[in-house]
């Protein structure tokens, strides 16, 4: 993995941990942001370590990229084995 990527998910995990201090409305805005952020990120990397160039400010080719990814696959809950 790359320096840049790793830092930049550690810059989005301290503003997570930073937002954790705050509650209400605008820090439960401030976490999706955030998860954003940190999907775009890993999504960034996934294509740039298959070499892809996209344009990621066009709806059209974000939506080509990722439904070339494989299907997500949930880990089922501890709770839905019973």
């Amino acid at each position: 993995m790359e320096l840049q990527f790793i830092l930049a998910l550690l810059s989005i995990g301290a503003k997570y941990l930073q937002g954790l201090k705050n509650k209400g409305a605008q820090t439960a805005g401030n976490v999706i942001d955030l998860v954003d952020q940190a999907t775009l990120a890993v999504l960034q990397e996934n294509a740039k370590v298959k070499g892809l160039t996209i344009d990621w400010a066009d709806p059209d080719a974000v939506q080509a990229f990722i439904a070339t990814l494989p299907a997500f696959t949930p880990i089922p809950s501890k709770d839905s084995t019973k």
